[in-house]
């Protein structure tokens, strides 16, 4: 008896000593990246200011540590962006283990599924959110005669957040496949929440881009089409789990 406890008790303690490896390689990395897009910086940096110069807004910073802090996070952000794929390569090889291989397949793909939204979320807000929300801001001071001199730090804020922002709500689809998976939301409850999903959808598009029309729409559409597309693929996984567990009753 002492023998075996003694053997779980070096079982976990190797599975907390994988876990301490996998979250060390997960900061390597995160530094690692972090490091080189410090030495990018500059180019970074003009790539993300181009969009605002392209509406017209002049970049200032206002105190002199604002260059350097600029800097430290959006190297940061880059850093934890571009290292998701890991992160999340490394979360699924230390849970696999326990998953027999069906399940193993499930998590892996839903995993390139998660990290493709994200930066296809993230991509969308760059090249099409952006711009058009900033040069409506640009339009709006004008109109009203205000300076189009702006704090570099508060620019790069908003378009870390909005950037992020749609990289989440991208996840949209997963979150739906993940609870139609666990039994919480059915396809018929789904199909009931359409329109409630359409409005909350209005509200976040509001609450992450400026006060214009164009620019929440633009955000809201993806994210219902997003839900439909979610729809569709529960219902399809739906219809293979049937077929699933009545080809097993007949055997």
């Amino acid at each position: 008896m002492k023998k075996n406890k003694n053997k779980n008790e070096m079982t976990a303690q190797q599975h907390m000593h994988e876990l301490k490896m996998r979250i060390v390689a997960c900061a390597v990395a995160i530094i690692a990246v972090f490091i080189i897009s410090l030495t990018k910086y500059s180019t970074i940096t003009k790539l993300i200011m181009s969009i605002g110069e392209n509406a017209g807004f002049k970049f200032i910073y206002c105190a002199p540590q604002d260059a350097m802090l600029v800097a430290i996070k959006i190297s940061m952000t880059i850093a934890i962006i571009a290292t998701t794929p890991i992160i999340i390569m490394e979360l699924v090889a230390f849970i696999n283990p326990i998953f027999e291989k069906k399940k193993k397949i499930m998590i892996i793909s839903t995993a390139i599924m998660a990290t493709c939204l994200f930066f296809a979320g993230i991509a969308f807000a760059i090249y099409v959110i952006l711009p058009m929300a900033i040069r409506f801001m640009y339009n709006a001071g004008q109109e009203i005669g205000i300076s189009s001199e702006v704090a570099i730090s508060q620019y790069m804020s908003l378009v870390v957040s909005i950037a992020i922002s749609m990289g989440i709500v991208s996840e949209l689809p997963i979150v739906c496949i993940m609870l139609n998976r666990a039994g919480i939301l059915s396809i018929n409850m789904m199909k009931k929440l359409q329109k409630v999903v359409a409005i909350i959808s209005l509200i976040v598009s509001a609450i992450i881009t400026p006060p214009d029309v164009v620019s929440q729409i633009l955000v809201a559409v993806p994210l219902i089409v997003l839900y439909e597309a979610s729809i569709v693929v529960c219902a399809i996984c739906s219809r293979k789990r049937v077929k699933q567990t009545l080809s097993a009753s007949m055997q």
